[in-house]
């Protein structure tokens, strides 16, 4: 598993009969579908996330900024886990520029896939782009998350 300190149970209830309900261009296809993806990511079985991407990139279902932004990490994850900086570095890239693009580079929306971005720009030697990311993120993240938030615990890592 990627987080063992995470405890990880069964998903309750009929996920297919939902899926089966709704249309297959309805909106919550995508987010289910993302949610089976994000809990795959979770337990660590990149095989079943692999082939949850695959069907999401078949979804007739248009995507909101944060479904495109979730389904970007996700696919870094995968990448990471095939040692492909490249395109983690993409697919980071093109999480934060979906949320940016509709709320804006220092929404606090924006501001995990920004520093998520930031962080694989520093690990490819890019950083003073980092920084120049992060900079304009300190204040919205001081002020719009409380104190144990993962992104004030993150946004101290560029101090």
């Amino acid at each position: 598993a990627l987080r063992p300190d995470i405890e990880t149970r069964m998903l309750r209830g009929n996920v297919d009969t939902r899926m089966r309900k709704l249309a297959p261009d309805h909106a919550d296809i995508v987010r289910t579908q993302l949610q089976q993806a994000e809990y795959l990511r979770r337990r660590g079985a990149l095989d079943g996330l692999r082939a949850a991407l695959g069907q999401l990139d078949h979804a007739p279902a248009t995507f909101t900024p944060l479904m495109t932004a979730r389904r970007c990490e996700l696919q870094a994850v995968v990448d990471a886990a095939a040692h492909d900086n490249d395109a983690v570095l993409r697919d980071r890239e093109q999480a934060w520029d979906a949320m940016r693009s509709s709320f804006g580079a220092a929404h606090p929306a924006s501001a995990m896939f920004a520093l998520d971005y930031a962080q694989s720009l520093a690990d490819a030697g890019q950083l003073a782009v980092a920084q120049a990311i992060v900079a304009p993120l300190r204040a919205v993240i001081a002020t719009n998350f409380v104190a144990t938030a993962p992104s004030r615990e993150r946004r101290a890592r560029w101090h």
